[in-house]
């Protein structure tokens, strides 16, 4: 089953990708949106929340330039925010280019600030186990009946996704969000719509993974997305 996930998710980035870059009127787009940028010199930022080892980066710069956009790396795997670190380093080391300015939070973006168990994730003689897809959401993969040692889960620090945006609408003029969360998009999306910062987000990317729950709460909460998805409208697009 996680093997076929992963197989669904690269499928679906292969064909996303020859849709945004092979598309005459997206290259159009996205001359025009950089030219704009370069015109009006803005400050502008990508986060990427759920960064992982960096798929959606590798991805994503081709659009959003890093000559133009610092990025922002959340992710609560240790292993992933060091692996990021460590691409980053090498990266700037061997580019002739403008290397990318970058910031590395180790958290889970959630609607509220503390802790909380990572389920998927977990630790066994100091050895890094994960299942595919770690959350801090109790409904994430309710479908698949994968079962986690409650001892073993790793409890991890959480941010408050109001926080964070209040933060960089202090510093940036444009702001692109990408939730690769694992279920607890549906939280941070309701908390940044609740507090109106929904309007200093240019544009958002999310995966959705109600498709991965039970029935009783993918019924809840693809009534929720519909909405989220209602009150975005063109400045919500699908990622993977």
């Amino acid at each position: 089953m996680v093997y076929l996930r992963i197989f669904y998710k690269y499928l679906i980035l292969i064909i996303i990708s020859f849709k945004m870059f092979r598309d005459k009127e997206s290259i159009l787009k996205k001359k025009k949106f950089l030219e704009g940028i370069k015109k009006k010199n803005v400050s502008c930022v990508f986060v990427d929340a759920g960064a992982n080892f960096g798929g959606g980066y590798m991805f994503f710069r081709e659009f959003y330039d890093p000559k133009y956009f610092d990025y922002i790396f959340i992710d609560p795997i240790p292993q992933c925010i060091n692996y990021l670190k460590e691409f980053n380093e090498l990266e700037a080391k061997y580019s002739s280019g403008k290397s990318t300015k970058v910031e590395f939070l180790n958290f889970a973006l959630s609607n509220k600030k503390g802790k909380s168990l990572l389920k998927g994730f977990y630790e066994k003689d100091g050895i890094p186990m994960t299942t595919g897809g770690a959350s801090i959401n109790k409904s994430h993969n309710s479908s698949l009946n994968i079962n986690f040692p409650k001892k073993e889960l790793v409890e991890v620090e959480t941010i408050s996704a109001k926080d964070l945006m209040n933060d960089l609408t202090n510093k940036y003029d444009i702001i692109i969000l990408k939730l690769d969360i694992e279920s607890e998009e549906y939280n941070v999306l309701n908390e940044i719509i609740d507090n109106g910062l929904d309007k200093k987000i240019d544009k958002f990317y999310v995966e959705w993974h109600s498709k991965y729950m039970i029935y009783e709460d993918k019924v809840l909460y693809k009534r929720i997305e519909r909405k989220i998805k209602n009150k975005l409208k063109n400045k919500i697009s699908p990622w993977i």
